[in-house]
């Protein structure tokens, strides 16, 4: 006759739980998915709508290229043959007035942040410079890029941002020497 002792207390919290569960899954099941489960999944695709609207090509600038006629391809080949015929001249009076304006060539770089490529053009003595903080700083070109990058407003993009931060950088480094 002796059966097993119950602690009614836990057996209705036990009862009360399992009921919860089967009224939350019924609930999912009618309504969909809980305000929490919504919640994340919105702050997730507004993050990646933000990543993926950086590099995109906006509206207004579309309706202007379809109105001239022309497509990006095109404008493109012609600011190329324009920069072969034109490009060269400031080159080589930039060279003999300042060798920095010699090395001044555009080149496009990549990195990955946060496990996604990217790229991103800048001129070659930001990109020594660059290079040259991060290893100041003990760390991975890519981590520094991803460091300024996180820290960049949204209006700007990343080869600016990489600019301005070489640019303060450097000021910063030049008035601590010169107030040493």
């Amino acid at each position: 006759m002796a059966g097993d002792v119950i602690n009614l207390r836990q057996f209705r919290k036990r009862q009360a739980r399992t009921e919860h569960e089967k009224q939350a899954e019924q609930n999912r099941v009618t309504f969909g998915r809980s305000k929490a489960e919504k919640t994340l999944t919105k702050a997730l695709n507004e993050k990646a709508a933000k990543k993926l609207d950086q590099g995109r090509f906006d509206q207004a600038a579309a309706a202007r290229l379809q109105s001239t006629g022309r497509s990006r391809d095109d404008r493109r080949r012609k600011s190329d043959s324009n920069s072969r015929t034109c490009g060269s001249f400031p080159n080589r009076i930039g060279s003999r007035l300042n060798p920095l304006m010699s090395k001044g060539k555009v080149v496009k770089h990549s990195a990955t942040l946060h496990g996604h490529r990217t790229s991103f053009t800048l001129e070659e003595p930001f990109w020594l410079e660059l290079k040259s903080i991060a290893r100041d700083r003990d760390m991975p070109l890519a981590r520094l890029i991803a460091e300024i990058d996180d820290g960049r407003g949204q209006d700007g993009n990343l080869s600016s941002a990489l600019r301005v931060y070489v640019l303060a950088w450097v000021k910063a480094r030049a008035d601590a020497k010169g107030g040493a």
